[in-house]
C-alpha cells in the first residue's frame, strides 16, 4: 500500500555522488596547485591580503603600517591567517592546497542547489561535476585571491536558502552566510533580492515576510562586529570597506578604459593619490569624483559601462595572457552559455512552477550582479564565483533532460 503523500520520506540530494567529485575536485585543484605552483604575490590585491594575514598571525591587528584600515574586506586575510605555516617559505603553496577543499566544498554546494531546484539526482550530480572539472575553477584555487572563498560562502548561503520546511533556521543561516561572503566581498550585498526571492519558493507560505525578515538580521549580526571595530579605530560605520570610491574612479580610469579597449571612453585621465586626507575622507572624495564625472557625461559612462559588462561575460581571458589560458577560458565558458540557452527548450514545460520560478531568479541575480560589477571594474576572474555557478545549473539540468529524453525514446524503441 502506497503512503499517503504526505507522509512519503522527503527527496534527498544524492550526498554520496556529491562527497565524491567534492573529493575528486579537492585533488584536482592540489594537483594543480603542486604541478604549476601557487601563484606569487606579484598581484597587488594578493600581496595586500597576505600582508593583512601575516600582521594577523603577528597580533597586529587588521592594520598597515600606518595604521588600522579597512580599505580590503577582513574576512579573506583572517582566513588566511588560520592556515599554519603561512609565514613560512611554503607558506604561498599552503594557501592553494587549503583552498583546494574549499573548491570540494563548494562543487557539494552547487550540487545542492540544484537538486533542491528541480528535485533531480543526475541534475545535481551534473551540476557537480561541471564545477568540479571546470579548469578556470581549478586554476582559480592556486590564487591568493578572495575568489574561492567567496564562491563559498555564496554557494552555501543560496543552498541553504533552497531549504523547504517551516523552520527559520535556513533564514538564519543563509543570511549569516551571505553577511560573511559580503565580508569577503562587498558587492555579495547586491544579491539580498535573490536569497529573499529563494526564500519565498517555500511551499510553506505562512511566514514568508518573517522569513526576510530573520534573513535580513542574519546579514547584520554578520557585519555588525566588523562595523562597530570601524567605528571604534577609523570613526565611520563603514558596513565593509573603504575601497568603493578608489574602484568607483577606477572603473572609469583611462588606463583601466584602455585595458578592455575602451580608452576613448574613459572619463577620469588617473585615479588621483588623495594622499594628505585620511582613508575614510579618501573613499569619500574619490566616490564624489567619480559620481561627477558620471554625471557629467552620462552618455559616455553608460557606452563605458556596456564595454565593461560585454568585458565582463567574454569567454575569453584578457589578451595579457598566454594563448593557451586563452583557449582554455573558452573552452570552459562557451557551453556554459550554450546550455543556459538551450535550457528553455528542454526544461520550461518539463520542470515544476517552483523549479521555473527557481530558475527566472537565478539568471535575475547573475544579471543584476553583472550589471552592479560594471559600475566598477569587470573581468572574467570576477564572474567566476556568481555567474559562472549558476550556468552551470542550466547547463547540468538541460544535460539532464536530454539524457532523460534519449533512455525513454530507446525505452520505448526497444519495447516496439
Amino acid at each position: 500500500m502506497t503512503p499517503p503523500a504526505d507522509h512519503l520520506p522527503e527527496p534527498r540530494p544524492p550526498w554520496r555522488s556529491l562527497v565524491g567529485i567534492a573529493l575528486v575536485a579537492t585533488a584536482l585543484r592540489a594537483i594543480y596547485v603542486i604541478a604549476v605552483g601557487a601563484r606569487s604575490l606579484t598581484n597587488i590585491d594578493a600581496a595586500d591580503y597576505h600582508e593583512l594575514a601575516l600582521r594577523l598571525v603577528d597580533g597586529g591587528g587588521f592594520a598597515t603600517p600606518l595604521g588600522a584600515t579597512a580599505f580590503r574586506p577582513p574576512l579573506y586575510p583572517a582566513f588566511l591567517a588560520l592556515i599554519p605555516g603561512i609565514s613560512g617559505r611554503h607558506g604561498v603553496p599552503l594557501i592553494g592546497i587549503t583552498q583546494s577543499f574549499l573548491g570540494g566544498a563548494s562543487c557539494v554546494a552547487l550540487g545542492v542547489i540544484a537538486f533542491r531546484l528541480t528535485q533531480s539526482q543526475r541534475t545535481s550530480f551534473l551540476a557537480a561535476l561541471l564545477l568540479a572539472v571546470n579548469p578556470l575553477h581549478i586554476s582559480l584555487g592556486a590564487e591568493v585571491l578572495t575568489e574561492t572563498l567567496f564562491t563559498l560562502l555564496l554557494l552555501s548561503a543560496l543552498a541553504v536558502s533552497l531549504r523547504q520546511g517551516a523552520s527559520f533556521l535556513p533564514a538564519t543561516i543563509g543570511g549569516l552566510l551571505l553577511g560573511l561572503a559580503a565580508l569577503t566581498r562587498p558587492i555579495a550585498l547586491i544579491l539580498i533580492p535573490l536569497i529573499a526571492g529563494l526564500l519565498t519558493l517555500s511551499k510553506h507560505r505562512v511566514g514568508r515576510a518573517a522569513r526576510i525578515g530573520v534573513m535580513l538580521s542574519g546579514v547584520l549580526v554578520a557585519l555588525a562586529p566588523w562595523m562597530v571595530r570601524n567605528r571604534i579605530q577609523l570613526g565611520a560605520w563603514i558596513p565593509v570597506s573603504t575601497n568603493g570610491g578608489f574602484n568607483l574612479a577606477l572603473g572609469i580610469s583611462r588606463p583601466w578604459a584602455e585595458s578592455i579597449g575602451a580608452g576613448e571612453l574613459a572619463l577620469l585621465d588617473e585615479v588621483p593619490p588623495l594622499t594628505a586626507l585620511d582613508e575614510v575622507a579618501r573613499d569619500r572624495a574619490l566616490a564624489r569624483l567619480a559620481r561627477g564625472r558620471i554625471a557629467a557625461q552620462p552618455g559616455r559612462f553608460v557606452r563605458l559601462s556596456f564595454h565593461k559588462w560585454i568585458h565582463f561575460f567574454s569567454p575569453v581571458l584578457s589578451s595579457g595572457q598566454a594563448l593557451p589560458y586563452r583557449v582554455t577560458s573558452a573552452i570552459a565558458t562557451i557551453p556554459l552559455y550554450g546550455g543556459f540557452l538551450l535550457w528553455p527548450f528542454f526544461g520550461w514545460r518539463q520542470r515544476s512552477r517552483i523549479a521555473r520560478r527557481g530558475y527566472l531568479m537565478l539568471a535575475g541575480g547573475a544579471l543584476v550582479f553583472s550589471l552592479a560589477q560594471t559600475l566598477f571594474i569587470t573581468n572574467v576572474r570576477l564572474r567566476l564565483p556568481v555567474v559562472d555557478p549558476m550556468l552551470m545549473v542550466f547547463t547540468a539540468d538541460a544535460l539532464a533532460l536530454r539524457i532523460a529524453r534519449r533512455s525513454r525514446d530507446a525505452s520505448e524503441e526497444h519495447a516496439q
